[in-house]
């Protein structure tokens, strides 16, 4: 399982230095699938059932995705969606 995991991240590591050549490719990619792609990686760092082995490639893979964002490669809204809806009632107020 260990060589699907290792795999799997190299190929998203590849694939985000890709999009570096391609400005148009990576915006629309940025839009559709940043927030998920982080969301996923987090999710594998933070479960216990994951081995430490993978810490290298999964840091380089989150220094990536930070690095997009702080260097401003990334010039699209990440959640439009998100933007236009009404956040719920308990999300607004404290109590």
């Amino acid at each position: 399982m260990r060589n699907v995991s290792d795999t799997g991240l190299s190929i998203l590591y590849q694939m985000l230095q890709n999009m570096a050549g391609n400005d148009t490719a990576a915006q629309s990619f940025y839009q559709t699938y940043y927030t998920d792609v982080l969301q996923h990686i987090f999710s594998v760092v933070t479960d216990s059932s994951h081995t430490a082995g993978r810490t290298r490639i999964i840091v380089v893979v989150v220094v990536v995705i930070v690095v997009v964002v702080v260097v401003v490669v990334v010039v699209v809204e990440l959640l439009p969606d998100l933007l236009h809806r009404r956040a719920p009632a308990h999300l607004l107020c404290c109590h």
